[in-house]
């Protein structure tokens, strides 16, 4: 098992529980989930993780505000942060990696497309 911390931040607990469960067959067993992007940001600020999986489309802060405030208040930067979205959109996918986005996950996602991003930070 990969011993490397994962927060995985959505507001839809249908997606976090898939996203915890795909994240574990990959091979990843230390996990955090989190529904509210604020309740998030405030872990972090205590917490450090190796890996975001940060949902794009949230109530309160979008996954791209989220990464902002997160590099705002100084929080050492995590070594992979992964956007989660529907929006196939080239606009988007330029602000995310402007704001400090390694790389989209599209939705819908298969369990080799997480892999494939996940083993990339060895």
């Amino acid at each position: 098992m990969n011993q490397q911390s994962i927060l995985i931040v959505d507001d839809n607990p249908t997606n976090l529980m898939i996203l915890e469960e795909l994240v574990h067959l990959v091979g990843f067993a230390n996990t955090q989930s989190e529904s509210d992007p604020r309740v998030a940001l405030d872990i972090i600020k205590t917490r450090y993780y190796d890996i975001l999986l940060i949902d794009q489309n949230m109530p309160h802060i979008t996954g791209l505000e989220f990464l902002k405030q997160l590099h705002a208040s100084g929080a050492k930067a995590p070594k992979l942060a992964i956007m989660i979205t529907a929006v196939h959109d080239e606009r988007l996918r330029s602000e995310a990696i402007e704001a400090g986005f390694t790389t989209l996950l599209p939705k819908p996602y298969q369990l080799s497309q997480l892999r494939d991003v996940l083993i990339s930070i060895d």
